[in-house]
């Protein structure tokens, strides 16, 4: 599944802002542990927020209104958590690929 925000352009004050108005991703519980053990890493809290550990310092993406500096840095946190991800999974599918069958050890 895709992280996907989706949010609306608006301005406040003249200034160009992001309101995130949904959040999809998801949970912790649905992603390979390797993933959580390093970084950079996401999920979708029960809460609704985005929980973001991009390596440096953790940070959660909620139903806010972001600058379009802070939510283009938010992006490029998100597209790290992506590929770190999709390779994992390629490396799981490879070893499901290989590590199949049953074995009998006598001792």
């Amino acid at each position: 599944m895709a992280i996907k925000i989706q949010t609306e352009k608006v301005i406040q004050r003249g200034v160009a802002l992001r309101k995130v108005i949904k959040l999809e991703a998801l949970s912790n519980n649905d992603l390979p542990k390797e993933y959580e053990d390093g970084a950079p890493y996401c999920y979708l809290c029960p809460s609704g927020e985005l929980y973001v550990n991009n390596g440096r310092y953790t940070h959660y993406v909620c139903l806010s209104t972001y600058e379009e500096s802070r939510f283009q840095e938010i992006l490029v946190d998100l597209e790290a958590c992506g590929k770190r991800l999709q390779k994992i999974n390629t490396a799981i599918r490879e070893l499901e690929k290989v590590w199949h069958g049953a074995e009998t050890f006598i001792i």
